[in-house]
């Protein structure tokens, strides 16, 4: 006879109570600026989809749980999240990646030949490996990827509400401010946490695209609905720069790859993002950009390209190892850099020393107090990104080495992943994306669930 217990688990809908768990936590973290209870939600995910992995063997049950740990505001969990997968994944299916190999052995060289410090070496790969581990554990994956897709698609609709009640939520909890002229931008952001805005507009551009897809497969017109929520609420974040380039990235791809019909409903979403972006962006912002048109006035305002100067022709003009070969892993505006500083996270003086280099100190960190830290601006002042960054401690060669990687992804992709990789191409020339794993799972996900051809990857079976 089956005892109660067993009775009340099969009758129980963990996945409403799931859902219901998710508003809850999003309802606390707007108006008592608590996580605790999203994190409660997650580890129910996590231990839900755990139970089902070990039951089924279903890669989907992972990559929930990797999604989930994006929309929690905190960035490190995926970090862990994605070691832990790749350690079980190598009992299952051992495989050795010869490109992703390849460019561990180049990061080692570098680390080498520049004497970089140790501290700053064991960062870069707390923050690199990660990202090398989740390229390889899709890859092998991605053929369950595809057959997920519209499992995938699903989730990511209920994500989608799930992010306009904890924007509901956070308007409401802060309305008295909004009355009073506050900044409602630092509030679009979910439950991705304050200051989160720029990952939260990644997400929702990656659904949009998610969505189109399904749409381009199905034609049910709901779809239509999710892109332009999807949509709205990217350009809601008022991230201008991003905007901007999505819109670049979506116009190149579509205008060479599609059909005359898919050409005209391209044009149409662009026409209505740009719409919808100045209707809600604030006439401050229009005015800035209009003023950043003026070549002298972007000079001076803009201190990034200040960064760029130093960093591709000033210190390489007397510095030719640092052009060829850069100043070292972790040793200039990378996101391990900053961290060494003990200026970019609260947790690193408690636990380490800074360990700064000269270069760092002189052309990055004084910037990034200025500018950052003291004044608040945003990323076209901060002194760092993905290119500053890669020719900063890799050099020419570390450079060149990226651009063919982008190259061969976008080459072996399909219309929407290519719109993905332009738009993170240049991302980069703002922030140093390549070291957020949030991002940089979003950006391989919707790369394998496009890729023409699992044969040509470079992978050698053991």
């Amino acid at each position: 006879m089956k005892s109660s217990f067993s009775i009340f688990r099969k009758k129980f809908n963990f996945d409403l109570f799931e859902k219901v768990l998710y508003v809850c936590g999003a309802f606390v973290l707007a108006f008592f600026n608590s996580a605790m209870l999203l994190y409660g939600a997650f580890a129910f995910t996590f231990l839900l989809e755990a139970k089902k992995f070990f039951q089924t063997h279903n890669f989907f049950c992972i990559l929930k749980i990797l999604l989930a740990s994006i929309i929690v505001p905190n960035n490190y969990i995926i970090i862990f999240l994605t070691i832990l997968f790749y350690l079980l994944s190598l009992k299952n299916k051992k495989t050795v990646n010869f490109n992703l190999c390849i460019i561990v052995l180049l990061l080692i060289c570098n680390a080498v030949l520049n004497w970089s410090h140790i501290i700053n070496i064991s960062f870069s790969m707390i923050y690199l490996l990660p990202i090398i581990m989740l390229f390889s554990l899709f890859e092998k994956e991605q053929t369950q990827l595809k057959e997920n897709f519209h499992t995938l698609s699903s989730l990511l609709k209920n994500i989608l509400f799930l992010e306009i009640f904890s924007i509901i939520f956070s308007f409401l909890a802060n309305y008295d401010i909004l009355k009073l002229g506050g900044n409602a931008n630092d509030w679009i952001t979910g439950t991705f946490g304050y200051h989160q805005g720029n990952i939260f507009l990644y997400f929702m551009l990656f659904s949009c695209l998610i969505f189109k897809k399904d749409y381009d497969a199905s034609k049910k017109k709901t779809n239509l609905i999710y892109i332009f929520l999807s949509l709205f609420l990217a350009v809601f974040t008022n991230s201008i720069s991003l905007i901007l380039f999505f819109m670049i990235s979506y116009f190149i791809v579509t205008i060479f790859k599609s059909s005359f019909r898919e050409k005209m409903r391209d044009a149409i979403l662009l026409v209505v993002g740009i719409i919808l972006f100045f209707l809600f962006t604030p006439s401050w912002i229009k005015g800035y950009l209009m003023k950043l048109t003026n070549y002298d006035y972007l000079i001076q305002t803009v201190a990034k390209l200040q960064v760029y100067e130093d960093t591709y022709i000033n210190i390489p003009k007397n510095d030719a190892k640092f052009f060829l070969i850069g100043n070292g892993i972790g040793e200039y505006s990378s996101r391990a850099a900053l961290t060494c500083t003990g200026k970019y996270v609260e947790f690193y003086n408690r636990f380490f020393s800074p360990s700064i280099s000269e270069y760092t100190n002189d052309y990055i960190l004084n910037r990034y107090i200025k500018y950052n830290i003291i004044e608040g601006q945003g990323t076209l002042y901060s002194p760092f990104s993905t290119m500053i960054s890669i020719q900063g401690e890799l050099g020419i060669i570390g450079l060149l080495v990226f651009m063919i990687i982008i190259f061969k992804l976008f080459r072996n992709s399909k219309i929407n992943s290519k719109i993905f990789l332009l738009f993170f191409l240049f991302s980069c020339f703002i922030e140093n994306y390549l070291e957020f794993e949030k991002v940089m799972l979003l950006v391989f996900l919707l790369y394998f669930l496009e890729s023409e051809s699992e044969k040509k990857s470079l992978t050698f079976h053991r």
